[in-house]
């Protein structure tokens, strides 16, 4: 399975000789699957059922399904003739003529002309045929996964190389932080002899930076954050239902090291490498809001 954005749309379309059924999906972000449909002349079962489609395809995110109907027939908008009531009519009409004793000659026009003879078919505010509703329905189904689909391989790819990034400052941290304790050892050296001149006591000396050195070690958090990336990096490559809840807690948690890191180092190099690793964290956790 691709890994999905929660951002689509798809349209579909279906007829017969009487009516042609559209309907639009349209999917934006949202914590749960939440499922509107906006389709007055849409059967209760039929409107179940396509609710039933939709959460088979889809995980997360706010889909809304509109459809229509039209009629392109024009056959229930014909008039219809009621015969056995002009019949009726007539009948009773002719019994009349025949009790006055005067002549009956039927007269079309004016039978059709007598309440309820003559009227207007029924118009469109029947039910959407559930045949076409739905064909327009898959066909919607399959473009917005097909789009969807398209968005996450582009978040994908954004992720991965913002994700290469950042390792590339993890590491650089790595690399920087065997030196903090001893630039700080190298500073505390002459401030003290400034203070003591050449009686600076080598035990204190030694004490202090030990005990700085301890404070200053970022073994553990270099070594979450190297898991946590490569979780992260598993994740992507997975492409798993729902994706994107883990790729925000994993960011979570890296972003928690990254500030251990910056609180513990008291560097300014590791300082400046923690606000650029802040920086793409951002922009990463902007993306993955966008994932299924």
């Amino acid at each position: 399975m691709k890994m999905r954005s929660m951002t689509g749309f798809g349209s579909g379309r279906s007829e017969n000789g009487d009516c042609l059924v559209e309907a639009e999906l349209r999917a934006v972000n949202h914590r749960f699957l939440d499922i509107v449909i906006r389709a007055p002349r849409l059967a209760p079962a039929m409107e179940e059922e396509a609710r039933r489609q939709i959460r088979a395809a889809v995980f997360r995110g706010r889909v809304e399904l509109c459809f229509s109907c039209k009629e392109i027939s024009g056959k229930r908008n014909l008039i219809t003739l009621d015969k056995d009531l002009a019949l009726s009519y007539d009948k009773c009409l002719r019994e009349l003529a025949q009790a006055l004793r005067v002549d009956y000659r039927p007269d079309i026009p004016r039978l059709a002309a007598l309440p309820a003879v003559l009227g207007a078919a029924e118009t469109a505010e029947g039910q959407m045929p559930a045949d076409l509703a739905a064909a327009a329905l898959a066909q919607a189904l399959a473009g917005l996964i097909a789009a969807r689909a398209a968005e996450g391989a582009n978040i994908a790819a954004d992720l991965n190389a913002r994700l290469a990034l950042l390792r590339n400052y993890i590491l650089n941290i790595q690399e920087r932080a065997p030196g903090v304790a001893a630039d700080y050892r190298a500073r505390l050296r002459e401030r003290m002899a400034e203070l003591a001149g050449d009686y600076a006591d080598g035990q204190r000396l030694a004490a202090e930076a030990a005990l700085f050195a301890d404070k200053a070690d970022i073994t553990e958090e270099i070594v979450r954050l190297l898991s946590h990336a490569a979780q992260f990096e598993a994740a992507l490559a997975a492409s798993e239902p729902v994706v994107g809840r883990r790729l925000d807690f994993l960011l979570q948690e890296i972003g928690r090291e990254v500030n251990t890191v910056g609180a513990k180092a008291n560097d300014a190099c590791i300082a400046r490498i923690v606000v650029d690793c802040k920086c793409e964290l951002e922009k990463m956790r902007e993306q993955v809001q966008n994932l299924e």
